[in-house]
C-alpha cells in the first residue's frame, strides 16, 4: 500500500510537470500565432467609434492621417487629388506598399511611367471581399483602368469574418469585416457583424457563440485551438493547425486553400467575388485587369514545385475568359540566382521591397501599354 501511494504521487508529480511544460510551450505557441490570440479590448469603445461601419477599417483616424481626399495613398508625383487618374488599383497591403515609402510603391512607380496619376485605394489586412466591397463604394473613381491585386496569402481572408482568429493576426482590437458566402446562384454577403460594448466578452473570448459562417472558428476544421487546461491536451491539439501543418510541410500557408476541395470553399468564393469586380468594372465603363501578387514564399515554393499556389486561381478565372497577370513570373527571372529573400522585408517573406514594387509596376506598365488602355506621355 505504501509503494503504491509513493508510485501514485510519483506519477501525480510528472503529469504536474508535464503540464507546467506543455503550459510554457503553449505561451510560446500562442505569440507565434499557433493558438488563438484573445484581444485584450484595451479602448475598444474608441475603436467601435472610429472604425469604418461598412469594410471594418480603414478606421475613419487613418483615413484622415494616411490617405489623401481622394482615399488614395498620397502619389508624390501627382500630388493634387483632384487631378483626374489614368488608372486606380485596388488590394491588400502589397497594393498599398506597407513597409516603403510613398513614392516606393507600384501605384508610384506606374504613375512615372504612365506620366499620369495612378490612384492606389490598396488597405493593409484586407481580403479581396474587402477590396471588391470598396471598389463597389467608390463611385467616384472616374479612372478608366481599374486593377484588382490579389495577394496569394488574400486567399484565407475570403473566409473569415473576425481577423483575430487567424494566425497572422494580434492586435488589442476585436477586427471583425465582412465576407461572401457561396449560394446556388452565387454569392451572399455576410455584412459586419453587430459590435457593441455588451458583446466585447462574446466575441474576444467565445466567437464560436457570436459568430456563423466562420472558418477559423477555434476547434474547427483549421485547427485554432484555444490553450486551457489540460494544457498537453491543447498542445496535441495544435497538430491539426492547418498554419502549423503547412509551416511544418514548409510551403506557404495559404497553398491548400487554392485546392478546390478544401472545406472552406476559398477558391470557388474567391474567384467569384473577382468576377464580380470585373462585371461591375465593366458595367462602370472600365477597364478591368486582374493581377496575382506574390511574395517570396511563393516563389521559393514555385522554385521547388514548379507550381505557383495561386494556379488553381488563374485557371478558375481562364475558364470564364478572365485573364490573370501573374506578377511571380517577373520577380522570379529577374532575381535570377540571387536570393528571392533580397526582394522581401520583414525577414524575407513578409511585403516586398521598393525594388520588388518596382518590377511589380513594370509589369503592370507593360500589360497596360500593350493593350492601349492608357496614352503614354513622354
Amino acid at each position: 500500500m505504501k509503494n503504491f501511494a509513493i508510485n501514485f504521487a510519483l506519477l501525480l508529480f510528472t503529469l504536474f510537470l508535464i503540464e507546467i511544460s506543455s503550459f510554457g510551450m503553449g505561451q510560446f505557441l500562442k505569440k507565434k500565432g499557433v493558438f488563438y490570440n484573445e484581444p485584450t479590448l484595451n479602448d475598444s469603445l474608441k475603436y467601435l467609434e472610429d472604425r469604418d461601419p461598412v469594410l471594418g477599417w480603414p478606421s475613419k483616424s487613418q483615413l484622415a492621417s494616411r490617405y489623401d481626399e481622394e482615399r488614395s495613398r498620397k502619389i508624390p508625383a501627382f500630388p493634387d487629388p483632384a487631378t483626374d487618374s489614368c488608372v486606380s488599383i485596388y488590394g491588400d497591403s502589397f497594393t498599398w506598399g506597407d513597409h516603403v515609402n510613398d513614392d516606393e510603391t507600384i501605384s508610384a512607380y506606374l504613375s512615372q511611367s504612365l506620366n499620369c496619376r495612378v490612384s492606389n485605394f490598396g488597405v493593409a489586412g484586407y481580403g479581396t471581399d474587402q477590396s471588391y466591397l470598396r471598389f463597389e463604394g467608390m463611385v467616384n473613381d472616374e479612372a478608366p483602368v481599374v486593377v484588382l491585386n490579389h495577394f496569394s496569402g488574400g486567399i484565407r481572408r475570403n473566409v473569415t469574418r473576425m481577423r483575430n482568429l487567424m494566425a497572422d493576426s494580434n492586435s488589442q482590437y476585436i477586427l471583425l469585416k465582412p465576407r461572401f458566402k457561396l449560394k446556388s446562384d452565387g454569392l451572399e454577403i455576410l455584412p459586419l457583424s453587430d459590435l457593441k460594448p455588451e458583446n466585447f466578452e462574446c466575441y474576444a473570448g467565445s466567437p464560436e457563440k457570436c459568430l456563423t459562417e466562420e472558418y477559423f472558428i477555434p476547434g474547427g476544421n483549421s485547427g485554432v485551438q484555444y490553450l486551457k487546461f489540460p494544457f498537453t491536451v491543447s498542445i496535441f491539439k495544435t497538430l491539426k493547425n492547418e498554419h502549423l501543418q503547412a509551416k511544418m510541410l514548409r510551403e506557404p500557408v495559404w497553398k491548400r486553400f487554392y485546392d478546390p476541395s478544401h472545406p472552406s470553399g476559398a477558391l470557388e468564393i474567391t474567384s467569384r467575388i473577382i468576377e464580380k469586380f470585373v462585371s461591375l468594372a465593366e458595367e462602370r465603363g472600365k477597364t478591368p485587369i486582374v493581377v496575382m501578387s506574390a511574395n517570396v514564399h511563393d516563389i521559393e515554393y514555385f522554385r521547388k514545385s514548379g507550381q505557383w499556389t495561386f494556379q488553381p486561381l488563374i485557371d478558375e478565372l481562364a475558364k470564364n475568359n478572365i485573364k490573370a497577370i501573374n506578377f511571380g513570373e517577373n520577380l522570379n527571372s529577374y532575381i535570377g540566382t540571387r536570393d528571392p529573400c533580397e526582394l522581401g522585408n520583414e525577414s524575407c517573406y513578409g511585403h516586398l521591397t521598393a525594388e520588388g514594387n518596382k518590377l511589380n509596376a513594370e509589369t503592370l506598365y507593360n500589360e497596360i501599354n500593350a493593350l492601349g488602355l492608357v496614352k503614354v506621355n513622354n
